[in-house]
């Protein structure tokens, strides 16, 4: 499952994983705004977009989930869409700062 895909495609995030989370194996962490008809998708840092990231983590602890998670950033790259990043030295600050904010939000929910 990955929690920023529904709202960059237009979907609701919430809904898209209440119908499928009873079968989620593993999470891709990424966000995004929710993306209306024609625009292109907007990548955000986790909790800033519409991908209801923190609420979903929230329920998937709770719920007693095992799978794994990743970051999935999608802001300085996104390869198969054909974003490539400015540099290696950004993607690679990209992707920490993304994993600290993830962090961050996790230990808010555990707290």
């Amino acid at each position: 499952f990955d929690t920023g895909n529904p709202p960059a495609e237009g979907q609701d995030g919430w809904d898209f994983y209440s119908k499928v989370k009873e079968h989620i194996v593993y999470v891709h962490i990424k966000d995004a705004l929710l993306r209306k008809s024609g625009e292109e998708a907007v990548f955000t840092f986790p909790g800033e977009g519409d991908g209801y990231v923190r609420q979903i983590v929230q329920d998937l602890l709770k719920s007693g989930y095992q799978g794994g998670m990743s970051i999935e950033p999608h802001l300085a790259a996104v390869i198969h869409l054909g974003k490539d990043a400015d540099s290696e030295t950004k993607a690679f600050e990209t992707y920490v700062e993304y994993g600290r904010r993830f962090m961050k939000l996790v230990e808010g929910i555990e707290s």
